[in-house]
């Protein structure tokens, strides 16, 4: 009867020292089942692990239970040695609401095929799920199911001097496209296609049809559409109908050369034409003496393009007889439109004052502006008149051999 009360009291003083269970060895021991085989090793928060079978912890792996953040120092090595394992990471709250960055085997192998970076969202709003990358706190780059957009003023360069952007498909498009106001530019020398290899180039304007074709296969530019060459001032213009006009200083010039041969002369006072002979060759000029104010006229049409702005005159003669001195011509000019009188008294415009070459018979160029002196299209009636008393004290004649006249056409 002791022997059993003995036997109750003693388990239950085991079962208090143990609350696991345990098991009684043949050595007469008694141990906990399932217990831990050490004590737990390292400083708090460090995360424990089989160190060649005893607990041990490290700086270098820690958890930290008020953040949920465990932190792994070094780096980490995730791998599937099956083929087509295909291992992954996954970050996100549940399936539907999460990011993937997989590697991609080759099919029924174990060799790396690519890098997959997928994220699944079941929100339907726009830009769930894009990817944004921020360097140094600041949003650089956006990719999203609409593409890739750079933030701001970020741009793409490359350190090989060069940047290929192409398609694989062979009727792929590559897109450019500034929002709103916004251009692009292209701030360096730019190449479409390739020497002795090109493409066709077409550029659209918002109206449809309209743009500028570079057409490889007829080696030639189509343009349909109004054209302009130049800065904002000077410039061609071309409409879409094809007319051509300009502005500023790329107006082209036209000019008439008026020979002594053809000019008429006046029953008063006219200069004196004839032949010259001289040293290898024979010429025609106008003589025009020192003393009285002689004259020659010649007609000729004003262009129908003719802008209406001032003409340039250059009158070239030589002196005949003298080393020194000035000669000063003036121009009567007359522009007679439909309508109009024949016999009006023309406008006299000084010429600038020449003075002779040193060498005789040196070919001498008097010039002069006249200020808006005809109206487009208009028959002119243009002559040139030795003024002897205003400044001219070259002696002698001063020979002719042509004038010229110019004026700017705007179209």
């Amino acid at each position: 009867m002791k022997k059993w009360y003995f036997s109750i009291v003693f388990l239950f003083i085991l079962s208090l020292c143990f609350p696991k269970p345990i098991d009684v060895h043949s050595s007469g021991f008694f141990q906990a089942i399932g217990g831990a085989a050490g004590s737990v090793q390292g400083s708090d928060t460090q995360v424990q692990f089989n160190d060649s079978g005893a607990f041990a912890g490290d700086a270098g792996f820690t958890y930290n239970k008020t953040t949920d953040i465990a932190t792994l120092v070094g780096g980490l090595i995730i791998y599937d040695p099956s083929n087509d394992g295909n291992p992954e990471v996954r970050i996100g709250a549940v399936d539907a609401e999460e990011a993937h960055i997989q590697a991609v085997y080759d099919s029924g192998a174990q060799t790396f095929d690519y890098l997959l970076f997928q994220t699944d969202a079941a929100s339907a709003t726009a830009d769930k799920g894009e990817y944004r990358f921020n360097v140094d706190g600041s949003l650089i780059l956006t990719v999203d199911d609409g593409g890739l957009e750079l933030n701001g003023a970020s741009t793409i360069s490359t350190s090989t001097g060069q940047l290929d952007i192409q398609t694989d498909a062979g009727d792929g498009n590559i897109e450019l496209t500034a929002n709103g106001s916004g251009t692009i530019e292209m701030n360096s020398p730019t190449n479409f296609g390739v020497d002795d290899s090109g493409v066709d180039v077409n550029m659209y304007t918002a109206t449809s049809g309209r743009g500028a074709f570079l057409d490889e296969s007829a080696d030639k530019y189509i343009f349909d559409l109004a054209t302009e060459f130049g800065d904002q001032t000077n410039k061609v213009v071309i409409s879409n109908a094809g007319a051509i006009t300009y502005e500023g200083t790329a107006k082209p010039t036209h000019c008439v050369y008026l020979s002594p041969e053809t000019a008429y002369l006046p029953t008063s006072n006219p200069a004196a034409r004839l032949v010259v002979a001289g040293a290898s060759i024979s010429y025609n000029v106008l003589d025009f003496d020192d003393s009285t104010d002689e004259s020659a006229f010649w007609d000729f049409q004003a262009p129908d393009a003719y802008d209406e702005g001032d003409a340039t005159v250059k009158v070239y003669w030589i002196s005949n007889a003298a080393t020194t001195g000035d000669c000063r011509f003036d121009v009567d000019h007359l522009s007679v439109g439909n309508s109009e009188a024949q016999d009006a008294a023309p406008t006299d415009t000084a010429l600038n004052v020449q003075t002779t070459d040193s060498t005789a018979k040196d070919l001498n160029i008097t010039t002069g502006t006249l200020t808006t002196p005809f109206d487009a299209g208009d028959i002119v009636r243009f002559g040139i008149r030795r003024d002897v008393d205003q400044g001219d004290d070259l002696v002698g004649d001063a020979r002719v051999r042509g004038v010229q006249v110019c004026v700017s056409v705007g179209s």
